[in-house]
């Protein structure tokens, strides 16, 4: 019965965070007084020895995995009726809209000149094409994007599971790993802020890994050389990959064999190729030059001791929810090799290397899958019970960092400032013709797709130097802008359910 009661502090964790409770406070002193407790020969036993999930508790880790991407998704809506997406939401959304309405991923709100640009110069996003073709059944672009996000985590959830599966993981132990992929910070974080390029990759990386253990390796490669729609950096992923399975060859482990090093040689010679012509021969295929160099920080970042600190620390946070099991376990580590090339890019870059930022979730997930191949042979127990200790430190850990709350953020939206989809239709059928320049507000950008020539105030930037015939903003977001409001344009109309579009027109 205590080591019952002990397990529920565990779970509660997750399942406080779900409700909207703030639980990184308790989750702090959890972890602090369960690591005291164990230092005590009387209390150890009752921390350490496996005990089995009680029904309840499993039903209620069930439940946590079915809520969680609705919980998630629905904050995403009401962020975006709200206006609190960022602009990569803002970008992506009108990329996905294009399919339908240009025929293919184009942009133009990074344009201060209102130029469609073919977004694939800009990031290698095939993948975008998915929730494009949702257009063609009338789903609106923020909306497909939302839905593609429930998608890869109801997906993801799934193929982990089959892997559990595969593993002999069973009884509540077949959850909990379920339930702690869904609450590290470096996964639960990103995926609650924003709906990013890397998500659509987990699905494929979870398959490559099912048919890994599987000793299917050739099916394996295809699903890493299908991360390649992705982004440009998973062409790296394939090289990673390639290197990983030589190694576990040489090693005589996960049955690969001579001949499957055959794929994982085109697996790499390909990543190379597409990355090498992407970004060094960007401006040779497409005519300017790669543009995301910037990103890295140079060696002399190196010389910068803050800097070099501040990355280090977030190196140590990437690893600290999987107790450093990679350094310590060989085929931990081995398994953990895919995940090196993005952890390399996120220590180069100088904005790159937060442990709570979107690219961290991928190392996150392939490490997090390394370890759920390696711990039943440290603790075979662990397949089919849970040792206190250990489930409250992963689930203490993972909720060390506070994130926002997805159900507080539902419930704690003002419905009188919400804009709709059908509010900017309005706008567009009223006052923009084909060759108008409209300059919206990044609270708006979302739900502005219909709008051809598309440009966006970002960051509360003037809009002096700017050309356009329509600005078009949020009531709320009219304070930021009065003086430029005020000498630049004329004011035209209000619009929108609750009045919360503000019109206005070139003064010149």
């Amino acid at each position: 019965m205590r080591v019952k009661i002990i397990l529920w502090l565990a779970l509660l964790i997750p399942v406080g965070w779900i409700l909207g409770l703030h639980v990184n406070d308790p989750a702090r002193v959890i972890l602090v007084i369960a690591m005291i407790f164990a230092l005590i020969p009387a209390f150890r036993k009752y921390l350490i020895n496996p005990v089995n999930f009680s029904k309840l508790q499993s039903r209620l880790m069930i439940a946590f995995i079915i809520v969680y991407p609705l919980i998630i998704c629905a904050q995403h809506f009401v962020r975006v009726l709200a206006g609190s997406q960022g602009i990569n939401f803002a970008y992506r959304t009108q990329v996905i809209a294009n399919v339908t309405q240009k025929g293919g991923l184009y942009s133009s709100i990074l344009r201060e000149d209102y130029s469609i640009i073919n977004w694939l110069t800009h990031h290698f996003n095939p993948v975008l094409f998915i929730p494009g073709l949702m257009g063609f059944i009338g789903i609106p672009a923020f909306s497909s994007q939302i839905f593609s996000l429930a998608l890869i985590i109801i997906s993801t959830c799934f193929i982990l599971y089959r892997i559990l599966k595969h593993l002999n993981y069973k009884n509540g132990a077949l959850y909990l790993p379920i339930v702690f992929f869904l609450s590290i910070y470096s996964i639960r974080h990103p995926l609650t802020y924003g709906i990013e390029d890397e998500f659509f990759a987990l699905p494929a990386i979870a398959l490559a890994f099912l048919f890994l253990f599987k000793q299917k390796f050739l099916l394996s490669c295809v699903n890493i050389a299908a991360t390649f729609f992705v982004k440009e950096s998973f062409f790296l992923l394939g090289i990673s990959w390639a290197l990983m399975a030589f190694i576990l060859y040489k090693k005589g482990l996960l049955g690969i064999k001579s001949k499957n090093l055959y794929y994982s040689y085109v697996l790499a010679g390909s990543g190379l190729m597409l990355f090498v012509l992407y970004t060094f021969g960007h401006e040779l295929i497409f005519g300017q030059p790669y543009e995301h160099f910037h990103k890295s920080s140079g060696l002399s970042s190196f010389f910068n001791i803050e800097m070099v600190s501040d990355k280090l620390y977030n190196l140590f946070l990437l690893f600290l929810p999987f107790l450093f099991l990679p350094f310590y376990d060989r085929k931990c580590f081995l398994l953990m090799i895919p995940a090196l090339p993005i952890i390399v890019i996120m220590f180069y870059s100088d904005y790159m290397y937060k442990a709570t930022d979107y690219y961290a979730v991928v190392p996150s997930f392939v490490i997090l899958i390394s370890c759920i191949y390696c711990v039943p042979e440290k603790i075979r127990q662990m397949t089919s019970s849970a040792v206190p200790l250990i489930s409250i430190i992963i689930l203490s850990i993972a909720f060390i960092y506070g994130t926002w709350k997805p159900l507080k953020i539902i419930f704690e939206a003002d419905p009188s400032g919400f804009v709709s989809y059908s509010d900017m239709e309005e706008v567009s059928t009223k006052y923009l013709k084909n060759d108008s320049n409209a300059l919206v507000s990044l609270s708006l950008a979302p739900l502005s797709t219909m709008i051809d020539k598309l440009s966006v105030i970002e960051n509360e930037s003037k809009i002096s130097n700017r050309d356009f015939d329509l600005v078009i903003i949020r009531s709320s977001d009219t304070s930021d802008l009065k003086s430029d409001l005020q000498n630049f344009t004329i004011a035209v109309d209000t619009l929108g359910q609750n009045s919360n579009i503000y019109v206005y027109k070139s003064r010149y």
